[in-house]
């Protein structure tokens, strides 16, 4: 039964033989035979007949009884008339009295819905038996029971029950003081459930949302980048951080080799200034240079300052909400093929700096594997800023 289970009435059938009755009647009801492949291969032997010795290699009718005459005269006992028990084999098939439901008719789908709950408030080693055990005590008959688990396996304290009548339903969830020993239940319709936890989902993502742009907002620290142009040929990010990043701690580096221009966002406010002013004062000329060449370097001010940390700002938020999409594509079961490879094509090239004036020097064709690598590093040193 692992995780699901099914419960008929039984006359005169000890607890073991409930169980076992149970038990089986499961593995041939509506809920399991459907998908049970090895079940309906075996059905294809003999006339649909499946021997009880089989069903003993079960690992849950495995634990409860092997005995052959135990297992007969139990399942004699039932009274549900799903499964006819052959007269003088040991071996049983589900009656032909008792036809499967079609459960592609939306008919049949919208009711079995109607008459699933979601139930929580179940202790941490809460098993199925005792789960059987307390809709018997409430005298409710179960279609089916799933106790739900975590990656781990490990029982989450809830479960969803199939009941037999929309009463059933209606006793479970008008029943406002329903407890499983000390501990009170919570009691919903199954796709009731369903819409609150959609609910919550989307909540969540608007406060992350709203926290990531405040965040955005708070990151913002004026005086804190610099933008210089003209460098030495073989100039790189290192040597940037080597040169302006010795009194001062550089946040990112926007510089790819072969550019002539870029900018150094410092982690402190109005830390650029001091940066320029450490580089200069560490020769006689008083000048910044930059492998090997004199540099024109400013501080970011005013609209032009505005415009870097906006456009920044617009640059992460755009690839968080491209990671969301691929990530919700994946949940439903995608690939995650891109036909044609590589990047979105909204992404190729390197990032626009419309707060700079551009140059021919500066023009750029395609994207290259360090710019990718650059702006994956940007995203997440500001996300743990």
């Amino acid at each position: 039964m692992t995780e699901e289970s099914v419960k008929n009435e039984e006359t005169d059938a000890s607890p073991l033989e409930k169980k076992i009755i149970r038990q089986i009647e499961y593995y041939f009801g509506d809920v399991n035979l459907p998908k049970d492949k090895f079940l309906n291969e075996k059905m294809q032997e003999d006339d649909k007949w499946i021997t009880i010795e089989c069903l003993t290699t079960f690992a849950r009718l495995k634990q409860l009884s092997t005995d052959l005459d135990e297992i007969k005269n139990a399942l004699k006992k039932s009274q549900s008339g799903l499964l006819e028990i052959h007269e003088t084999e040991y071996k049983i098939r589900r009656s032909e009295n008792h036809p499967l439901p079609d459960h592609d008719d939306p008919m049949i789908r919208k009711a079995s819905k109607e008459k699933t709950l979601y139930m929580k408030g179940f202790p941490e080693l809460f098993t199925i038996d005792d789960a059987q055990e307390f809709f018997d005590k409430q005298n409710i008959k179960t279609v089916f029971i799933k106790l739900r688990k975590d990656a781990e396996k490990k029982f989450k304290g809830s479960l969803f029950v199939e009941v037999g009548t929309l009463d059933e339903v209606k006793l479970l969830t008008d029943n406002k003081e329903l407890k499983y020993g000390e501990s009170s239940l919570t009691v919903m319709l199954r796709d009731d459930y369903f819409k609150s936890k959609s609910i919550e989902k989307k909540d969540s993502h608007k406060k992350d949302n709203a926290g990531h742009e405040e965040k955005f907002k708070l990151d913002i620290k004026p005086g804190a980048v610099l933008h210089f142009k003209g460098v030495g040929e073989e100039t790189n990010r290192e040597i940037l951080k080597e040169l302006f990043g010795q009194h001062h701690q550089i946040a990112w580096v926007d510089f790819e080799k072969g550019d002539t221009e870029g900018f150094i966002r410092f982690q402190d406010e109005h830390a650029a200034q001091n940066a320029i002013d450490s580089v200069k004062n560490a020769n006689d000329e008083k000048k910044v240079i930059i492998n090997g060449v004199e540099s024109s370097v400013r501080v970011l001010e005013g609209e032009e300052e505005e415009n870097y940390w906006k456009t920044l700002r617009l640059d992460l938020q755009k690839r968080k909400g491209v990671k969301n999409n691929r990530g919700r594509r994946n949940n439903r079961g995608g690939g995650g093929d891109r036909r044609g490879g590589g990047r979105d094509s909204k992404f190729q090239g390197k990032r626009k700096r419309p707060w700079v004036e551009k140059t021919d020097d500066n023009a750029s064709t395609g994207e290259s594997k360090e710019n990718a690598e650059k702006t994956e590093k940007l995203s997440k040193l500001d996300s743990e800023n």
